[in-house]
């Protein structure tokens, strides 16, 4: 495996309750409902919008790294067992481990097929794809966390552990990286000005959803004393 690092820490001024709804679109969830290994539609809801805000904050960076406009899809959620992952994308692909830490804690591994990242590489330099995906990856995710530090008023970094390529399905083995039976996998594109969309696909361990919806609930108050 190709390893990189890239950190990312940032603190950002506090947004209101008021203006974490409005960005997220809801009011938190009934912490009384939540289930360890399963999500309900309110988490589902929250943690879908997070997404779909802090990964769209990447679209300026990214239109300038793949000299295209870019615009981030909304990210389509699904709960799965470890090992129904990735069962949509075609080997080989390649997938990317990462690390938040500091408000949030846990991995992410995001996977990409290697026609795309073809693409990604005639975009970017031309020559080196590890590297081309690394500085797509690295720029994305500094959006991101810058992102989420704002929505979440918690420090947040994102470190780039490595990318690897998957040969066969049956090759892949996550169990090392995330704890648990149930992962939540998010599909979303990029678009591309004048060439095809890119499709990725992340999977986020349950446990590191939970604390995304513990902090949203916090944040508005939900299930705090009067």
């Amino acid at each position: 495996m190709s390893t990189v690092k890239v950190t990312n820490s940032m603190t950002f001024d506090k947004l209101s309750s008021e203006e974490i709804n409005g960005l997220l679109g809801q009011k938190g969830t009934d912490g009384n409902t939540m289930s360890m290994n399963s999500l309900s539609k309110a988490e589902i809801e929250v943690v879908t919008e997070l997404l779909n805000v802090s990964l769209g904050s990447s679209s300026t960076v990214l239109s300038e790294l793949l000299t295209e406009a870019v615009t981030v899809t909304t990210p389509m959620l699904q709960l799965k067992q470890k090992e129904n992952l990735l069962t949509n994308l075609q080997a080989p692909f390649c997938v990317a481990l990462g690390e938040f830490t500091g408000g949030i804690k846990g991995t992410q591994i995001l996977a990409i097929n290697n026609d795309d990242v073809e693409t990604i590489t005639e975009l970017v330099d031309g020559t080196d794809s590890d590297l081309a995906l690394q500085k797509l990856i690295q720029q994305m995710y500094t959006a991101v966390s810058q992102s989420m530090s704002t929505l979440l008023d918690k420090e947040i970094a994102y470190s780039l552990s490595g990318i690897d390529v998957v040969e066969k399905r049956e090759d892949l083995s996550v169990e090392y990286f995330i704890e648990g039976d149930n992962v939540v996998e998010a599909a979303f594109q990029l678009k591309l000005g004048n060439h095809k969309n890119l499709s990725f696909h992340l999977c986020i361990p349950i446990q590191l959803v939970k604390q995304i919806v513990t902090i949203v609930n916090n944040s508005v108050g939900v299930n705090k004393p009067v």
